[in-house]
């Protein structure tokens, strides 16, 4: 059994490689680093889970999900004084009852080369879990949630402003990325196994609008950031 809510976002924030003297602790500094950290700026849900009645819910950027949110959030671009960036995913979190069912979308790249447009995304890039009520008003039952053709999920850049400056300041003082995810997944259902606990995987039915803005007071260099640590 897992108890609610399980579907709180993860930690969106990790270290990436540089050099490091060993720590008894994940807490090391030393290795310069720029990040770009997107903001949520609107959207909402149309949902509906185990065959309910559809609801329309808002987004927040937070991480955990209530009975009238749901809880979006997009992962930083790190840039190191070496390497290539490293993106975050977008992370979407929404609960139903005792239960809820969150996706998470990879690989949408850095925000500093998107251009204006509008780009499907991949069957691939999507992973989702739904977590089901059991007898226990406070516990589910997680399941995978088996994607199909009906789903579409789309990344729609609707402003493009500036671009990528030298290191460490990395972009240009004009920089400007506006953009939505839109997700809309038709009837999904499971008939899998539950990875945790008993009973039958929800059918969940969803439209998720969300909305980022990223300009160039997003970014910040931190000298000092983290490295990665020996226990």
């Amino acid at each position: 059994m897992r108890t609610y809510p399980s579907f709180a976002l993860l930690a969106l924030l990790t270290a990436t490689a540089c050099g490091s003297s060993p720590s008894p602790r994940d807490e090391c500094r030393g290795c310069p680093q720029a990040r770009g950290t997107p903001r949520l700026v609107g959207g909402s849900v149309t949902q509906s889970v185990a065959g309910g009645a559809t609801q329309t819910l808002e987004v927040f950027d937070q991480r955990s999900a209530d009975a009238t949110h749901c809880a979006v959030s997009s992962g930083p671009t790190d840039v190191k004084d070496t390497g290539a960036p490293t993106t975050g995913d977008v992370w979407i979190a929404c609960r139903s009852g005792a239960g809820g069912y969150s996706f998470r979308i990879t690989g949408l790249g850095d925000p500093r080369a998107f251009a204006i447009g509008t780009h499907p995304l991949k069957l691939e890039q999507i992973v989702g879990t739904v977590c089901v009520p059991t007898a226990g008003a406070s516990t589910c039952a997680e399941c995978a949630i088996r994607l199909t053709s009906e789903v579409k999920a789309t990344l729609v850049i609707e402003a493009a402003v500036g671009g990528v400056a030298p290191y460490p300041t990395l972009v240009t003082a004009d920089y400007r990325r506006s953009y939505r995810i839109e997700l809309e997944t038709g009837l999904l259902g499971s008939s899998a196994t539950p990875r945790t606990g008993d009973g039958v995987c929800a059918t969940v039915r969803t439209k998720v609008t969300a909305r980022f803005e990223e300009t160039a007071a997003d970014w910040r260099f931190d000298p000092n950031g983290p490295c990665p640590c020996a226990l």
